[in-house]
């Protein structure tokens, strides 16, 4: 659903889920890049009906004109001031018009493909691709508390819906026996089985820790990374991002060799942890048993609430909140009213809100993550790092802490030090933190492993 610069910024969401796939025209240059320079002045000029009357009929469809002017007119809230253009080029492989665009902060492309009549078929902002004297991003180095000789990485391949499968990558301790098995599901957006992050690769962290502890544990590429064809022009709901595939893995498996069948355990980090719970008790519906649920950052709360407070942080994060702070603000909180009223006769429209279609959220409406996990017979465990501000201590674990009081099958616990990716730092944790390298702290692992072995 969202694609990250680190952890990307709100406005390059909503843009970059305008790009529908065409007949394109390869061998015609000119075209894509006339098109893209004549986008660019007319963002310039604020001419966004203009830009919209350039558009497909299908693509017209699925944004507004006004929706176009909110999304350049926050860039500059999002990414500092338009500064100018570093330079144009032609994808040819894609038929794509590029211009790279400067910002204060970072440098952005503006995508733009035609079809063979001149309509634009595709439309995006994407971070811009490094150059080539560019520093390379750091080299992921294993953790102190993961030793690779006591286990060993085997690659898989994870079912076929669709005929579309995803590789992943099973690290199953050395030695016989049967072992339990944590499945690892990543956060929203096309992530990658390691959860990476620059130099960051929390999940694999994980893995490669819970291994050497002696617990099996499966990691794979979502989807949307995979596939991302998957999402395009379709009524997508959350069972086609995550349960799909869950339910995948975990009858693949029980059936692996080496794994215990009766202890396989759903792991989900961030949105991943928000819909664990409803994943295993979809599971125990269908007489597929999942022995625990472990909810690494989980949101408790709407998406569409999370992402609005996220905004207002990093808005705030100077100390103030000017006028084009209070524009940002107001555009992300009218979205938010929009998913908010979204009814069952919306579920056939193709817009986008934050990137998915209103059949996204009208499957989740109702749907309460904590509620659900204190339904369910199975042991439960929520991590939390105290500086984390995308799922927070006040708004999501609190609401965690107060579902659960009192049941027996939950354990919750929060570290003071650690971020979202649960790797320590110190001070008000920013989208710039996530740029270090850094490693999920060891007491995760530890305490992770603790609880599974005690089952």
């Amino acid at each position: 659903m969202f694609k990250r610069i680190g952890l990307l910024l709100l406005i390059i969401m909503l843009a970059s889920s305008v790009v529908f796939a065409q007949e394109t025209t390869p061998e015609a240059t000119q075209p894509a890049v006339t098109a893209a320079e004549q986008i660019l002045t007319l963002f310039e000029t604020g001419d966004y009906a203009a830009i919209h009357a350039l558009l497909s009929p299908q693509v017209q469809g699925m944004v507004t004109a006004e929706q176009l002017g909110e999304a350049w007119e926050s860039l500059s809230a999002q990414v500092g001031a338009f500064q100018g253009t570093v330079g144009t080029r032609y994808e040819s492989d894609t038929g794509t018009g590029v211009i790279t665009l400067q910002f204060e902060l970072i440098a952005l492309e503006l995508r733009v493909r035609v079809d063979t009549s001149g309509q634009v078929v595709a439309l995006n902002f994407a971070p811009a691709s490094a150059p080539e004297d560019a520093p390379a991003e750091p080299t992921y180095s294993a953790p102190p508390y993961a030793d690779e000789d006591t286990f060993t990485d085997i690659e898989v391949i994870l079912g076929t819906v669709g005929e579309t499968p995803l590789p992943g990558v099973l690290s199953l301790p050395n030695g016989d026996g049967l072992h339990p098995l944590v499945i690892l599901m990543g956060g929203s957006g096309p992530t990658d089985r390691d959860g990476t992050v620059g130099g960051n690769k929390p999940l694999r962290d994980l893995a490669w820790g819970l291994a050497t502890q002696g617990i099996a544990v499966l990691r794979y590429d979502k989807r949307a990374l995979v596939h991302p064809d998957s999402f395009a022009n379709t009524f997508f709901t959350i069972a086609e991002e995550y349960t799909q595939d869950a339910l995948l893995a975990v009858e693949l498996m029980r059936a692996t060799a080496g794994i215990d069948p009766e202890r396989v355990y759903l792991a989900g980090h961030s949105l991943g942890g928000y819909i664990a719970p409803r994943i295993v008790a979809e599971a125990a519906a269908a007489d597929s048993h999942i022995a625990g649920v472990i909810v690494l950052a989980g949101l408790a709360r709407p998406l569409q609430d999370a992402l609005f407070d996220q905004q207002r942080y990093l808005l705030q994060a100077d100390g103030a909140l000017d006028g084009s702070d209070q524009m940002v603000l107001s555009i992300v909180n009218d979205l938010r009213n929009a998913i908010n009223g979204l009814t069952e006769e919306d579920a056939d429209d193709s817009y986008n809100l934050f990137g998915a279609p209103p059949s996204y959220y009208i499957d989740l409406q109702g749907y309460d993550p904590v509620a659900t996990a204190a339904g369910l017979d199975v042991p439960l465990l929520v991590i939390q790092g105290e500086r984390d501000y995308q799922v927070t201590m006040a708004g999501d674990f609190a609401l965690w802490q107060a579902g659960l009081e009192g049941d027996p099958n939950a354990t919750l616990i929060s570290y003071p030090s650690l971020n979202h990716l649960l790797i320590p730092g110190s001070g008000a944790s920013l989208p710039s933190e996530y740029g270090v390298a850094g490693h999920v702290d060891g007491a995760v692992i530890n305490d992770i492993a603790a609880w599974v072995n005690e089952r």
